[in-house]
């Protein structure tokens, strides 16, 4: 999965201005793929980015994750703690 991202992200270098891959992609972490279900899980910081993100950039990301698996993949977006900082329960 790291190795699909790192072309993902590669390949929108090549197609988007250098500040919306630092504001939009970098800050994103691929969490997880369901080979079974053809899933596609991906992390955002915070909701903003998360929402931005799954708005501007999730046909692309599906796209690309479809052609890299050759089958349909569904990504989900979800909210990530930054490295090594776990998420606080909820109360």
């Amino acid at each position: 999965m790291n190795e699909f991202w790192q072309a993902c992200v590669q390949r929108l270098e090549q197609e988007l201005p250098p500040q919306q891959i630092n504001a939009w992609i970098r800050p994103l972490v691929p969490l997880d793929y369901d080979e079974e279900l053809a899933v596609l899980r991906i992390g955002a910081p915070n909701r903003f980015k998360l929402d931005w993100v799954r708005k501007n950039f999730s046909t692309r990301l599906e796209s690309m994750a479809s052609d890299w698996y050759s089958q349909a993949v569904q990504v989900q977006f979800e909210l990530s703690a930054p490295a090594g900082r776990p998420i606080a329960p909820a109360a």
